[in-house]
């Protein structure tokens, strides 16, 4: 897994003196919220926080969250992943670094002037996908070079690593704020990868339902697995129409101190940790 600077990040400019070791640093960017964990050398996690803002607030709350929050902290290292980013998934044996924007922009619709590239080795393909500059700008200026990865790649290698032997193709529906990210896996193939916007809990139905058509999907043969935000109400209503929906709880997942309440809300940021190598 890519998991960003391996070099000791400095916080706050504090000497090579003040480094920890065994502390290491993950955070979940959305447009909307941050999340963000504490762990030892072994992976258990020692603290969770949790921060919600409006998107234009954004750069100001995560200016704040650096300098109030993590003022005198150092981490060996830190791994920053997005959410729903605006992506496309080109086979190895066509990728272009070059080609990259042009890409992008054909699949999403959207110019962007940096794009990144995540291998998912498993597929023999490379996630393009695309950073906000200023997200991009702030992470790099405080994180000296640090690279943002894409929450939807580590979610999908997760689950071909975990998948191979699974005989019901899985629908991973990750809720946050007012968007789904959607994987479809089965037998260590991907058949589906993408993120939608919706107002309704019967959009992520309409979503999930258009996804079993257009993939040909028996019910009898799919388990549907929901994460993030998802809600008792949103579920029960998979279930009217469904027959296998549980709540995803990811693999591998790292031990978490008994006095942190970790909700189904950190679901994937646990999932990153348990990722990152």
């Amino acid at each position: 897994m890519v998991t960003g600077n391996k070099e000791k990040v400095d916080i706050q400019g504090l000497s090579p003196d003040h480094y920890s070791s065994d502390h290491f640093l993950y955070a979940l960017v959305a447009d909307d919220s941050l999340l963000w964990a504490v762990t030892n050398a072994y992976k258990s996690v020692l603290s969770i926080g949790d921060l919600r803002f409006e998107p234009s607030e954004r750069i100001s709350k995560l200016n704040s969250w650096t300098s109030n929050t993590l003022r005198n902290t150092t981490f060996a290292s830190t791994s920053i992943a997005l959410r729903s980013c605006d992506m496309v998934l080109v086979p190895n044996a066509l990728y272009d670094f070059k080609r990259s924007p042009e890409l992008l922009q054909l699949s999403s619709g959207v110019e962007y002037q940096n794009c990144l590239s995540f291998n998912i080795s498993r597929l023999s393909a490379t996630l393009i996908y695309g950073v906000d500059e200023e997200v991009l700008g702030f992470f790099q200026g405080v994180f000296r070079g640090q690279k943002l990865v894409p929450s939807q790649g580590l979610l999908i290698d997760a689950l071909l690593k975990h998948n191979r032997f699974d005989r019901n193709t899985q629908i991973v529906v990750d809720v946050h704020g007012r968007k789904c990210d959607f994987a479809v896996v089965g037998h260590s193939k991907l058949f589906l990868a993408n993120s939608f916007n919706f107002k309704t809990d019967e959009d992520i139905l309409f979503y999930t339902a258009n996804i079993v058509k257009q993939l040909a999907l028996e019910n009898e043969e799919i388990s549907i697995e929901a994460c993030g935000e998802v809600t008792d109400q949103q579920l029960e209503l998979f279930r009217e129409y469904f027959e296998s929906v549980t709540r995803f709880e990811g693999y591998d997942q790292p031990p978490v101190d008994a006095a942190i309440d970790a909700n189904s809300r950190h679901t994937t940021l646990l999932n990153i940790i348990a990722c990152a190598s």
